[in-house]
């Protein structure tokens, strides 16, 4: 099965500070699906030809933080800023994990499971 999780408020955690910490929960749960066999991929709104700029922001680049914490994912998609649900389809995707609650209704209505992240 083909799995993919957010980056933003899923994965990564932005703190009052500044500073992003990890979801350890969503890590975990990537973990999980991985020694089940399943494939996992990151899925995010993030625009590729701004991901250079994330760190000005404070925002982690989502390679840096996959090469930090060690995660071994497939791929990292990137949206532009457009609704997940028509590249979950293409890409084949059948569970999801999401934040936004907009993601989640978007994900499901391409047909896709999809779970709400808190």
């Amino acid at each position: 099965m083909l799995v993919s999780f957010d980056f933003d408020s899923t994965l990564a955690l932005p703190q009052e500070t500044g500073a992003w910490k990890p979801n350890w929960a969503m890590l975990h749960r990537m973990m999980w699906h991985l020694a089940r066999g399943d494939s996992v991929i990151i899925v995010t709104a993030r625009s590729k030809q701004m991901e250079p700029y994330a760190s000005m922001s404070g925002a982690p680049q989502v390679k840096d933080f996959v090469y930090a914490y060690q995660l071994p994912i497939s791929e990292i998609y990137f949206t532009g800023g457009r609704l997940k649900g028509p590249s979950l389809h293409r890409l084949g995707v059948e569970l999801h994990y999401d934040d936004k609650d907009e993601e989640i209704e978007e994900a499901e209505a391409w047909g896709i499971r999809a779970v709400q992240v808190a």
